[in-house]
Order: C-alpha cells, then sequence, then structure tokens
C-alpha cells in the first residue's frame, strides 16, 4: 500500500525487472527483493543499497559476499514476504487468496494422496486455502533445496494434516532431513 518507486539494484535485477508484463508488475518485483535486502541490511548490520542477491532459477538464493545466512524470497501481487536463517536452508512462498480452477495445476503439482486430502475439503474455500497451503509448502520445500519450481513438485510430499490446515507448524522428513513447514497467517485474505 506504500507508494515507493522502487528501483532495480544492478544491472541483472534491471534487465530482469524490465522483462516483465507490465510496470506495476515489475514494481512488485522490485518490492519483494526491496524486502529481502532490508531483512539482510537490519540482520547484518549494513545498508540496504550494499546488499547484492542473487537469484538464480535452478540454484539457492544467496547474499554477494555473506556466505553464513540463506535467504528466500516471494512474492504475490504487491504482497512480499523475505525468510532469512543463519547457518542453515530456509525456502518461502506466499499467495494471495484468489479463485482458481485447481484442477489441472493439480495434476501437475500433487500425488494421489495430497489429491485425496484435498477433496475431503469440498469445493469451497476449505478446499482453496488447502490447495494454496500444498502449493506454498512445495514451493518453499523445492526453494529448501535450492533448485524453485523447477525441481519438481511433485517429488516433495506434503502432508495431509498440513494442506487440511489441521496442523499448520510441523516437521516432516524430506529427503532424510527434517523440515519444519509452517504456515503463516498475516491476514484474513490471505
Amino acid at each position: 500500500a506504500d507508494d515507493i518507486a522502487y528501483q532495480p539494484v544492478g544491472d541483472s535485477e534491471q534487465a530482469r525487472a524490465a522483462r516483465l508484463i507490465s510496470p506495476e508488475t515489475a514494481q512488485n518485483f522490485l518490492h519483494a527483493r526491496n524486502v529481502m535486502r532490508k531483512l539482510v541490511a537490519d540482520e547484518c548490520g549494513l545498508a540496504a543499497d550494499e546488499v547484492q542477491l542473487r537469484a538464480y532459477d535452478d540454484a539457492r538464493s544467496s547474499v554477494k559476499g555473506i556466505d553464513k545466512i540463506s535467504v528466500s524470497w516471494s512474492r504475490s501481487g504487491p504482497h512480499a514476504f523475505a525468510a532469512l536463517l543463519r547457518d542453515g536452508r530456509v525456502g518461502a512462498d506466499i499467495e494471495q487468496l484468489r479463485p482458481l480452477n485447481t484442477g489441472p495445476v493439480l495434476q501437475m503439482i500433487a500425488n494421489e494422496d495430497e489429491r485425496r486430502v484435498l477433496e475431503t475439503l469440498g469445493n469451497g474455500d476449505a478446499a482453496l486455502c488447502g490447495f494454496y497451503r500444498l502449493w506454498c509448502a512445495k514451493e518453499a520445500v523445492l526453494k529448501w533445496r535450492g533448485k524453485g519450481i523447477r525441481g519438481g513438485p511433485k517429488s516433495v510430499v506434503v502432508p495431509g494434516p498440513f494442506i487440511s490446515g489441521e496442523k499448520p507448524d510441523m516437521e516432516f522428513d524430506e529427503a532424510s532431513r527434517q523440515v519444519h513447514l509452517k504456515a503463516i497467517q498475516p491476514s484474513d485474505d490471505w
């Protein structure tokens, strides 16, 4: 809800923002990166304009010159979310709740057990929230792995109690490592 005109930092960020579909989308992209830079700057005692983010389609995001932190950020429309963890790995994703025909997407991302959990939630808001919990969990775990969505959403198996919202904060085994998965509810429309 701010009126800040975000500026790209560095040539690659400027080039990526220029390729986006509209000036509004470019501002949303730059806003998310700004939120991440501010979080790193606050945590590491730097000025935000000193923080150089490195983001890749097929590798873990990082901060140039800072090796002991893991960063992840996401955007959905004008909303942004950033996460930082020292001496570990982190993955984050957000989605704004909006009506969506989830059937075709579920065929691409969900296994049979995950689809069955969603079916138990019906066709209303509970099912839509379950779909977005599933999507965000998969994308966050793929970012945690360092692969992003190209890492294959079906390779991440999200526990049913997380999808249904029964356990929005839980740990599960992922590739022989414990992963802490947490759904954060910032407001009623997310």
